[in-house]
């Protein structure tokens, strides 16, 4: 069997639900969050895949990117991504790319049965976040936008739930 790169990598205090548009721009998204009293030195990125899979793990990853690292795809929403070709392309200039900071965390099947498929994915994004944060500078304030109506109790930190808009 032939594995993308993708697939070897992988083993590598809430506040109130914001309502955003899905490509709100990165400095709006922090001036909103000065505005609400919060001034993070970092903003985390939190999605989750494999929630509607009956037989597999969920995957949650967190990224970070640094301010004046610029991305040549400008990518709103990576569902829109159809074309695996386009995929593999966006996937490889953000791993590769030296300011941007990633983590994934894994939960397998029989913990989901174990814990439930919230639970697990709340573990998983946790996981992720802790991950990244153990990389990143100490004393630093960490901000965290996820994807979703609910918040992980794992993560201690500035949470900001990101509804889209329908």
């Amino acid at each position: 069997m032939v594995r993308t790169k993708r697939q070897r990598n992988a083993n590598h205090q809430p506040t109130a639900a914001s309502t955003l548009p899905p490509s709100l721009p990165r400095s709006m998204e922090e001036d909103l969050l000065r505005s609400s009293g919060v001034a993070p030195d970092i903003v985390i990125g939190v999605d989750e895949a494999g929630r509607g899979p009956l037989c597999g793990p969920v995957v949650a990853a967190a990224v970070f990117i640094d301010r004046d690292t610029y991305i040549s795809h400008g990518i709103c929403d990576s569902k829109s991504l159809s074309d695996e070709g386009d995929r593999e392309m966006v996937y490889e200039e953000l791993t590769s790319n030296k300011g941007v900071k990633w983590s994934v965390g894994i939960v397998d099947n029989k913990t989901i049965d174990n814990i439930n498929i919230l639970q697990a994915t709340f573990s998983a994004m946790a996981e992720a976040v802790t991950k990244l944060v153990k990389c990143g500078k100490k004393g630093l304030k960490y901000h965290i936008l996820i994807d979703g109506n609910k918040t992980p109790a794992q993560l201690v930190m500035h949470i900001t739930r990101i509804l889209q808009s329908a």
